[in-house]
């Protein structure tokens, strides 16, 4: 005879929950690199316009200062928050 399904035992949480920060970590990681990934590709395209049209330079290089710039004060501004959070 089979056991009802109340007195079958029941699987343990325990190993995923334990393995939760690794998979964290590793999803956190793909992110970054594709992030970073990402951000080669469109560097790449601004470059390759830039040396097929040398008038778009100076916009292309005032433009990539700009979204340089609000990339570094986004990583300021994120460095603090998680220091004060700790």
């Amino acid at each position: 005879m089979s056991a009802s399904p109340e007195t079958r035992a029941q699987p343990s949480m325990a190993p995923a929950a334990a393995g939760r920060p690794a998979e964290g970590r590793l999803v956190l990681a793909l992110c970054v690199l594709t992030l970073v990934l990402v951000i080669l590709v469109i560097g790449a395209g601004l470059l390759y316009v830039a040396m097929r049209h040398p008038s778009l330079t100076g916009p292309l290089s005032v433009a990539t200062g700009g979204v340089a710039l609000i990339v570094a004060l986004t990583g300021v501004l994120l460095t603090l928050f998680a220091a004060a959070r700790r």
